[in-house]
């Protein structure tokens, strides 16, 4: 797909979802980045992607300890988290609960 196809392929479906739905997973993203940060993890954003950094040892059991708690991860060195239209402020709070018992326990 070209660059212009692509564009209007967004544009299309901005108009479907509204800008409001994109707007809030935008606005969703500090508030993950800000309690990963705080959690002493190194964070980078990429759009609506953040990419967090797992000290080698934890990786182990924190698809175990999420799941517990009803969030999927898939543990890597390199995590991608992603906000998107699905993705409310509680479910982030969920998130971020989880990476905090996880790394303060």
């Amino acid at each position: 797909m070209d660059r212009k196809s692509a564009l209007a392929a967004i544009a299309e479906f901005e108009g479907k979802i509204g800008p409001s739905a994109s707007a809030a997973a935008t606005q969703l993203k500090p508030m993950l980045t800000d309690g990963l940060r705080a959690l002493g993890l190194p964070v980078e954003v990429q759009t609506n992607m953040v990419f967090v950094r797992l000290p080698a040892d934890k990786a182990g059991g924190m698809a175990d300890h999420f799941r517990t708690r009803g969030v999927l991860v898939l543990p890597a060195p390199r995590m991608r988290l992603v906000t998107h239209l699905d993705v409310d402020a509680a479910g982030i709070e969920r998130a971020l609960a989880g990476f905090e018992s996880y790394f303060r326990d």
